[in-house]
């Protein structure tokens, strides 16, 4: 079980599931089903969306070759709430 289903189980078996959220990284269908349900703690999920890295994690990885690294690499990154889950299907 993932972190984010342990602290479902753990809102629920304390009946705080009204006072907790919970908001997950990555993304499956799971966890946008829990974020579409409005009794569920689980409110939104970041998506970072390696599948759109394209070139820049070609460059990334010749950098960390030559040993060239940049101290800090951004990727872009969407948060799916329960809003915006009515609209998707699959997180990446």
């Amino acid at each position: 079980m993932s972190a984010r289903f342990g602290a479902l189980e753990a809102a629920r078996a304390m009946n705080g599931s009204n006072q907790i959220a919970i908001v997950g990284h990555v993304g499956s269908t799971e966890i946008i089903d829990m974020i579409k349900d409005c009794e569920s703690p689980g409110i939104g999920v970041v998506s970072f969306n390696p599948d759109r890295y394209g070139t820049n994690f070609s460059t990334l990885r010749c950098q960390l070759l030559k040993d060239n690294l940049p101290p800090g690499q951004y990727v872009s990154h969407k948060l799916i709430s329960r809003a915006t889950s009515r609209r998707t299907t699959k997180v990446g």
